[in-house]
């Protein structure tokens, strides 16, 4: 029983602690949006392909020497607003890398092959074993 009343009293005083030290107001970070960026004038240049956008921003910003990525949603007004402010950006297609689709075939392939394999090797085994 006081064993019980200890470990109690133990959790307790650690829910204490953690409620107590918990900051209770987190500091507000802002928004960061592409638009935001356009409309203050520090991007440099924009780069879009397929899966994310990359944003360069102008060495006078606070991002200087950061590249900033966000996924690509394919907004057909972010290509006009780009032209409007008339920013450099470029659209990158993205090859597939038949490389690594063949290693990947490959590998299962060769695990398949051992495993058919050694499926026959613990049947013949069985067989010889009885």
């Amino acid at each position: 029983m006081k064993l019980i009343l200890k470990i109690i009293g133990v959790v307790f005083a650690i829910l204490l602690l953690i409620v107590f030290n918990f900051p209770q107001k987190l500091p507000q970070r802002k928004k960061l949006t592409i638009m935001n960026l356009l409309d203050e004038n520090k991007i440099l240049q924009v780069l879009i392909n397929e899966e994310d956008i990359k944003i360069i921003p102008k060495d006078n910003s606070e991002y200087k020497g950061k590249v900033l990525f966000t996924v690509n949603i394919n907004d057909e007004k972010l290509i006009s607003k780009l032209q409007d402010f008339k920013m450099s950006y470029s659209s990158v297609e993205i090859k597939e890398n038949t490389n690594s689709i063949i290693i990947v075939i490959f590998i299962f392939l060769i695990v398949f092959i051992y495993v058919v394999w050694r499926n026959r090797f613990l049947k013949h085994k069985v067989k010889a074993s009885n």
